[in-house]
Order: C-alpha cells, then structure tokens, then sequence
C-alpha cells in the first residue's frame, strides 16, 4: 500500500514454515532474501522471480514474493501468488487474511467475504460486519460527497494535505530539482518532503518546500497543526545508527513539533516518547492541544500499528493509552485525525470495507461504548483511502487516495459534501447490544425497521435539524435530536438507546364457586417450586414477565385444587400487561366448617323462603358430597321464656332437618342436631337490654355447619 512505503519503516516479520522443502538457497533466493530482510521490496521482486522461473515449486519465493507485490501495491500480481499461497499447507491466518484484503481491492467482495471469515477477523457490535452482502451498504450515499484530484498533484506520491494558511501544506515524494536522487529502497522512489502550495482563488499554485524543519534528507511528513496554527507536529525518519544496520534493523519513524517564530519555525523537537526500539508516527493534535493522538508498533499493542492518545500535564506528555480494541485491530491503524468536536477519522486495514486503507469515522473514542462506522463510498473505494481532514463550516475537506491509477501513487483529493445519508442505531442502553426490527420513525414522517445489525439510515438535508423516535418490543421509546449543520462526514450517526420495559402478568386468583377472589394463595415457581410471592387483598399478585420464556406457575390456597398456569411472553408482541384470572376448585378440605344459615320469623319455625333457596345450597353440597357430614343448631331471641323457647328452637332444629331430609340428604349425613334456646345469642340481647327488631332477628337463626369428612 503505497502510503506505507514511505511512512512505514515496520520490521516486518516474516511467518514462513519451511516444511521439508530441502533444497538450498542458491545465489538469486539468497539476494533475493538479503533485499526483503533490508525492506527493498522492489527490488526483491526480480530475483524471487528468476528463483521461480528456475523452480516454480519453491515455498519461500512464493510466499515472498507475494508479500513483495503486496507490499508495492501491485495488487493484480499479488493476487495471483496469495492464491498459491494460501493452497499451500505452510499458510498461516495472516496468509489468509491479507488474500482477503488482496481480493477486496480487486472488488471481489464475495470471495474476499469468505477468507475474512476463515481468518476469524471480527469487530464490536457497531462496526460493519463480516458479510459481503453488506458491501452494497457502503456505497448507499455516494451522491453525498465529490471528490477531485487537486492539482498538486505529481507523478510520485502526494498526500496528507491539511489546510494551512492561503494554502495546503502536505507530503510527497516528487523529486526535488538540483538535489540529489535519494530513494526509498521499498520502493525505488525519493524520500518524503513537505511542501506548501497555496490557494489563488482558482487553483493551487506550484508547490514549495514548507520548512527546513520539516524536511531532512529523509523521510519527513505528514503534518498537524495546532488549532490557531502556531504549532506543528509531524513524522520523520532518519539514518539508522551503524550498530542497528550492522543488525540489519528497520529505521524507526519519529514525532517531531516545532513552533512559530512569525517569520518561520523553530528547530524541530523529538516528541518525548520516540524510541529506537518502536515507531511512533502519523500525530494529529486535538482543537485545545491537550490530546495528541498518533499511531505506534510499541510493545503490548493489539498488532500491527496502533492509534494512542496522550494527555498534555504540567510536567510533559503522560504515558501513551491504547483506544483499545473498538479502534484498534491486529492490523494497521494508520493516520487518526481529532476533529474540532472530538470526532475521531483514521484508516484502517482491520476493519472491513472496500479494500485497502479506508476511512472510518468515531464520533467520541472516549465513550464507554464507542461508535464506529466505515465513512463509504466515495471517500474509500477499494484502493487506499486514508488522511482525511474536513471543515464543517465549509463543508469542505481533503482525502488522500491511490485511486486514480489503480492504487500505484497516492495523491490529494478534494472532498466537497453535497449532501447527508443519516445512519443510526439503536442498541439497549444496559449493555450496547442492538436491537433489531426496532422501528424508527424521523419527524418527516419517514420510517425504517433496523435489520439484525440495529442500524438505520435515512437520505436527509444538510444544516437541518432533526428528531428520530425509536420503539421495539419490550423496551420504553426513546428519541434523539439531532443537526446536519456542520457535521464531519460519515455523520451524523444517531444512536438510541432503549431502556428495558419490564411487563408483568396480573394474576387474580378467584373461588370458582364464588367468583370471589382469593387473598394469601401461594404463587410458585412450577419447575423448581420457588415461592413467587402472594396474592393481595384483592386476590392479585403481579408476576414479571421474560421475553420469550414459557413459564409454569401453580397457584396453591388452602381448601383448594392446585392450579397449574402457563405463561408465554412473547418476544416481539407485547405491547401492554398481561391480566388472567385462576379459577380455584373446592376440595373436601375447603369444607371443613363450612357453615350456612338461615332466619326464622318471631315465635315460628316453618322454613322461610329465603331459608329454602339457602338450604338447598346445602341439599346440592350433601348429595354431591355423600360422605359429608353437618351439625344442626337452632336458637331463638330473648323475648318469652327459657321453657318456651327451649321448645321453639328445639321444632326448629327439627324443621331443618326434615327439610333437608325431604330434598334427598340422607339420615345419616346428619350427624347431630342440637338446639339451644336463649343460651347462645349472637349479639347483647338479653332480656335485660332492650333492642331493635333487626337485632333479635339475628338470634332467630339456624347453622348448619361441615363437621365430619369420612
């Protein structure tokens, strides 16, 4: 990839297995070899290829000359030696891995798609995924950017313009007129300088050289600058040390600042964590210059190159931070740009997209939860895409791209936004995972349902401002406002988090019989009989629901059946409460005491006819029940004497069984038959005290009670 070649002096570890390949090297493997240890990948290439004329079966030439062509940019040959690479029982997941990202820039998605499978490449849950049917999606607002080569450009590599000035400031290889002819061995092109063009008012004007700061006798470039411009930070490399060529060690890249003077800059100074052990490059300095962020192989990365941020203190820089796997992948991570807003650009070869380098936009690398999204096409395509800086007052920015001529020089491009693709997601706030089939609803009235990545998208207008409402099953809606006025590109990106809706099931526990409900039945866990709970005064007890579990309750009361209730909440359609009502039995034991009642009028003892339709409660419960028994008790008022009334309550006693006896009760389900006279008034009645006739009513009464169950 060509940025690479210029910016990327990375050892490079080879994963070669030799097998039982026992041929020795001969004088062309061995050159050949000594140039791809020494990273002059171009010039490897002719003698890899004279070993294979001489044996096309040779693992070692195979696989590196693979590499070589990757690592020069010729993918089309590249592609033809990864395919014997990765037949080879010798390949190895990264073999794999850079087949796919080989096939990507070929635009071969749906291969590509397979090999980024087998090499277990993965990513956070907002990130695009692994599918190749997902590509089409990065090409959904190609209408929303153009992009034009800037007329800077030369026949070598130019990129990482950034404005600057009147002007743009920016790396390339050109070659300088009158110096001399220093090249790069990866590539057999001149080292990097920095130049300045600046901006005539239709074009840009020849480019010079920026700074003697800026540039050395070799590698220098790209650049950052402070927000007011007064400051700069940029890359370099420099003559390895003697000691380190002896050990044929890579030269390291470096961070370099330097300030202004007013009329110019002051001598560069190192960045106070380079180290000849590691490369630290590609700095970008957040609005406040309080954050430097840059990309570095140091020790305990997750591969490859990684971005790191640093803190400004009063005593210097603090110790490096990794962003950590949703930024950082076992691949490169090259180029990250802090916007104004904090809003984080950099490319990536670890993440899925296009092919190449693409660039991909985090609207806060600092949230728990960080976002992550693939800025599509037109700004990548499936060549190298990466360095962008964008100004969102003018909605207008640079990319650097080796697009033009199927990715052989990088070159600056302008990017003018036209338009905005609004892309979202909404994810359940506990934990960030997505919710799909979540139903989104814009202002305008627009509406889309989120696939199984939780995202969403709409075609908006810029400098507009917005609301979108999102519902899905068991959840509370939740709405997010939102501008398209002055917005990086690959945003705005709307995320809707969705707290839990917990429903619950109402269950009433009634008499059957009565229909009266039923408070203190035990609710319980069928499967493991847990207690849940018990019902209240009103027979209720609320039971929480779980989307998409069957449950088995068994609801338990004194003198009733136990009943079993099954409950499915289902994970898609609830949209309110469950009520159900469980209908409990009678058994025997419910019976035990059961006691009726019936009134008599002063000084009578027929049965009444509000007495007959009681009685014959207890004629239908004796016949049901045969083997029930029952106790008859009759009493009367105060009013006349002990003698009379004795006799009164004793024919009324009598009464009640004979009517029962009549209706079809057998004699013999009639245990006892008792009665009492005045002795066992209900109430303070007595003779003494005088009452109402509602009162003495009350004490003119017969009970028949459940005394045996056998």
């Amino acid at each position: 990839m060509q940025m690479q070649r210029f910016v990327m002096a990375i050892t490079m570890a080879f994963l070669f297995l030799a097998g039982n390949q026992s041929q020795a090297q001969g004088p062309t493997l061995s050159a050949a070899n000594r140039y791809y240890d020494n990273l002059a990948y171009s010039k490897a290439i002719p003698y890899y290829l004279r070993a294979l004329k001489k044996d096309s079966t040779l693992q070692e030439a195979i696989f590196k000359v693979a590499d070589c062509y990757r690592l020069t940019n010729n993918m089309r040959e590249a592609e033809k030696y990864y395919a014997k690479v990765v037949a080879s029982p010798n390949a190895q997941p990264i073999h794999k891995y850079h087949y796919s990202r080989v096939l990507l820039s070929a635009g071969k998605y749906e291969e590509a798609g397979k090999w980024l499978s087998a090499t277990e490449v993965t990513g956070g849950y907002t990130n695009i995924p692994n599918s190749s049917a997902d590509y089409a999606a990065l090409f959904t607002d190609s209408a929303d950017y153009t992009v034009k080569g800037i007329n800077v450009n030369s026949s070598n590599a130019d990129f990482a313009a950034v404005a600057h000035k009147e002007g743009i400031v920016f790396a390339s290889s050109r070659k300088k007129s009158g110096a001399i002819a220093r090249k790069h061995s990866w590539t057999n092109q001149p080292f990097l300088n920095v130049y300045y063009s600046k901006w005539n008012g239709s074009e840009y004007e020849k480019p010079s050289t920026f700074t003697k700061s800026t540039n050395s006798k070799f590698n220098d470039g790209p650049v950052s600058f402070s927000a007011d411009g007064k400051q700069m930070w940029f890359t370099r490399n420099q003559k390895a040390k003697r000691s380190a060529r002896k050990k044929k060690q890579s030269v390291k890249l470096k961070i370099f600042s330097a300030t202004s003077t007013g009329s110019g800059w002051s001598t560069a100074k190192a960045f106070s964590y380079n180290s000849d052990e590691f490369s630290v490059s590609h700095p970008s300095i957040s609005a406040d210059g309080n954050k430097l962020y840059f990309i570095s192989d140091m020790p305990g990365g997750l591969g490859g190159m990684d971005i790191y941020v640093c803190q400004r203190q009063d005593t210097g820089w603090s110790t490096p931070k990794n962003l950590g796997p949703t930024i950082n992948t076992g691949s490169n991570e090259l180029f990250p740009c802090i916007m104004s807003d904090g809003t984080l650009y950099f490319s990536s070869e670890g993440w899925n997209g296009l092919g190449g380098l693409d660039i991909f936009v985090c609207p806060d690398p600092a949230a728990a939860r960080p976002i992550l999204m693939n800025a599509g096409y037109p700004v990548n395509t499936r060549n190298d895409d990466f360095a962008l800086h964008f100004n969102t007052a003018t909605n207008k920015g640079f990319i650097s791209s080796n697009r033009a001529a199927g990715g052989v020089n990088d070159d600056n491009y302008s990017l003018d936004r036209t338009g905005v693709t609004i892309r979202g997601v909404v994810v359940r706030k506990e934990d960030g995972v997505v919710l799909k089939n979540a139903k989104v609803v814009l202002d305008n009235g627009l509406e889309y349902v989120t696939g199984a990545d939780g995202r969403f998208q709409f075609r908006g207008e810029l400098k507009k401002n917005y609301t979108a409402k999102a519902s899905a099953p068991w959840r509370y809606d939740a709405s997010k406002s939102f501008t398209t006025n002055e917005v990086h590109p690959g945003l705005p990106f709307v995320l809707i988090e969705l707290d839990l809706r917990l429903y619950k099931a109402f269950i009433q526990v009634v008499d059957s019989l009565t229909m009266q409900p039923l408070p203190g039945a035990i609710i319980r866990d069928a499967a493991s009989g847990q207690q849940l709970g018990v019902t209240d005064a009103d027979g209720i007890f609320p039971h929480t629901l779980t989307p998409g579990k069957a449950e088995q309750l068994a609801v338990e009361h004194k003198g009733f059946a136990t009943r079993q209730i099954e409950i499915m909440a289902s994970p898609e359609d609830m949209t309110d409460d469950i009520k159900l009502v469980a209908h409990m039995i009678r058994t025997d034991e419910y019976y035990l005491d059961w006691t009726k009642t019936v009134y008599f009028d002063l000084n009578k003892h027929a049965i009444r006819s509000d007495a007959s339709l009681t009685l014959d409660e207890v004629v239908a419960l004796l016949k049901e029940k045969r083997h029930f028994k029952i106790a008859i008790t009759a009493g009367c008022d105060s009013r006349a004497s002990d003698t009379y009334n004795d006799a009164l309550s004793r024919n009324r006693s009598g009464s009640v069984r004979k009517y029962l006896v009549s209706k079809g009760v057998k004699a013999n389900q009639i245990k006892k038959v008792k009665w009492t006279g005045e002795k066992s008034l209900v109430n303070n009645c007595s003779d003494e005290t005088p009452c109402s006739e509602e009162m003495h009513q009350q004490n003119r009464r017969s009970d028949i009670v459940v005394v045996e169950i056998k």
